[in-house]
């Protein structure tokens, strides 16, 4: 799997045939004759609503660029939707369908229990591994902690992201960026965090309505769909304190470069072969590029170009990886980025 420069998410194409199917299927049981009702035709809706448009989030919002676990609280609206729009006396035949849903929504919050009390354990021994390497970024150093416990690689990463998680969302809220003259920000001139604050914004939205809506219905899916969507606030607000906390660094030997929570890679100076100015002409063909732009609401183009020997491996969350030959960012001080790097690659003219 390889990471590629991505393009803005479909938001106007997904409201409209979102719209269009939900509004679809409710006339079909709202006007008269329109087609025989049958379970078949609600069943046809519920699968509408589970599968075609938690799938329509994932293709044109979620994909490479959100954590697959943020389609959670979409399946858990789509169900609420069923609900609303397929009449009660075909309900009655879908039962085991709500719950074997809510089941698995139940065996991911049982997972997540699982995975903090292993944290709980490990955690002391990862801080002390922590604080004795101050100069290099929290993630890399959290992976380096947690290697030596002995878990598998995915185990460890899982382990990585929910840590980063929590400690950006609930205990970074007083830290000062780091500063120094080799670190660069990729933020500040972005909306970056306006951006987030909308997605935020909206899904409290959400919780408040659909909370009270389904207390009514069932008191335990309310309750689930409240945590799952207080876990997804925690993960946007621990995206936007990673991206603000861990600007891109020039240490003695490595190159930093760390998206949020998402992504990162960690580039040896050995393995970099240029940096120069992007252009488009030249660089905008570049497919297994690293994307190392902060998401924003309109997408801008990169102003730097670092290109690589071998292919990096890029490090996503929970253990994923790709494979990529440059890297496409735009500090908020390209040029100050440009000279330092090139003086660390020895090639400053």
């Amino acid at each position: 799997m390889t990471a590629m420069r991505l393009s803005q998410p479909k938001w106007g194409w997904f409201l409209i045939v979102t719209t269009l199917i939900l509004c679809s299927n409710t006339l079909v049981y709202r006007i008269p004759n329109f087609i025989p009702h049958s379970p078949q035709v609600a069943f046809g809706t519920l699968l509408d609503c589970l599968l075609v448009i938690p799938a329509l989030a994932y293709f044109l919002i979620i994909r490479k660029r959100y954590p697959i676990k943020v389609i959670v609280p979409i399946i858990l609206a789509g169900l609420v939707a069923s609900w609303f729009i397929i009449p009660a006396a075909y309900q009655e035949n879908m039962e085991s369908i709500y719950y074997a849903v809510l089941a698995g929504e139940a065996a991911l919050i049982a997972l997540e229990l699982y995975i903090l009390s292993k944290l709980a354990i490990k955690l002391p021994g990862a801080i002390r591994t922590i604080n004795d390497k101050q100069h290099i970024p929290f993630l890399p150093k959290l992976d380096m902690a947690l290697s030596v416990f002995g878990e598998s690689n995915r185990i460890a990463a899982i382990f990585a992201s929910e840590i980063a998680m929590f400690r950006y969302s609930l205990f970074t809220w007083r830290k000062q960026p780091p500063a120094s003259d080799l670190y660069f920000t990729t933020h500040k001139r972005t909306s970056f965090i306006a951006f987030y604050v909308m997605l935020i914004h909206a899904i409290v939205i959400e919780s408040i309505g659909f909370h009270f809506l389904l207390h009514s219905w069932s008191p335990v899916l309310s309750i689930a769909m409240l945590l799952i969507n207080a876990y997804t606030i925690l993960f946007f607000l621990a995206e936007i304190q990673a991206v603000r906390l861990e600007p891109i660094r020039l240490t003695e030997d490595t190159l930093y470069i760390q998206m949020g929570l998402t992504k990162r890679i960690d580039v040896p100076y050995s393995e970099i072969r240029s940096v120069a100015y992007y252009d488009k002409k030249i660089h905008g063909t570049q497919k297994e590029a690293f994307d190392g732009i902060p998401a924003d609401f309109v997408k801008e183009e990169p102003e730097i170009v670092i290109e690589f020997y071998n292919p990096v491996t890029v490090r996503k969350i929970y253990g994923f990886t790709g494979q990529v030959t440059a890297a496409h960012i735009r500090p908020d001080h390209q040029d100050k980025f440009y000279e330092a790097l090139k003086k660390k690659l020895g090639t400053v003219e």
